[in-house]
């Protein structure tokens, strides 16, 4: 694939897409370090791409190198701060919270998850905005905060059965039945 892109200018930015768009299958998949090698590539061609390097360092958050995502979500948030690019930031920050909590750190997964629902609020992206509530609630409940991890919950569920995400909608069915 990279040998049919030589020579063909304003390409970077679709060949990085497509990269990232790899990476994500691989991720999807469980597959990490695949998804690594393609988020690199992908940050080649386009070095500045917010989505890529969320994507990048969710993937190191599975592969427990926690201090390495953290670092790249700094980069990109950076960058999202000097473009104004509030969906970016807001799922990096979300991403942040996941990648706290993945490092034994609920506390200030709390806060990371608390700003990407500020934003997604503002913009309205209810689908985001459960994602985030729904890793504040577990967050809180790793803190021990029973009764606000089950509100939170609670109106992510109401957000995914009203979008129709049924695999989001049992897993946090499950929680609630848990607490």
């Amino acid at each position: 694939m990279l040998s049919l892109h030589e020579g063909r200018p304003g390409r970077d930015a679709e060949l990085s897409a497509v990269l990232n768009n790899l990476g994500t299958c691989f991720t999807d998949l469980g597959d990490h370090e695949p998804a690594l090698r393609h988020y690199r590539e992908s940050l080649v061609w386009e070095p500045s791409s917010c989505a890529t390097l969320n994507n990048m360092a969710d993937a190191l958050a599975h592969l427990d190198r926690h201090d390495e995502a953290l670092d790249v979500l700094d980069r990109a948030e950076k960058i999202q701060r000097a473009t104004c690019d509030r969906v970016s930031l807001a799922i990096g920050l979300r991403v942040r919270g996941d990648v706290l909590r993945g490092a034994g750190r609920p506390a200030e997964a709390v806060e990371a998850y608390r700003r990407a629902l500020a934003l997604q609020r503002l913009g309205g992206d209810q689908y985001s905005e459960a994602v985030s509530l729904t890793g504040l609630g577990d967050a809180l409940a790793d803190l021990g905060d029973r009764s606000e991890a089950e509100t939170c919950w609670g109106k992510a569920l109401h957000r995914m059965e009203h979008l129709g995400d049924e695999s989001r909608t049992v897993g946090l069915r499950r929680r609630l039945t848990r607490a």
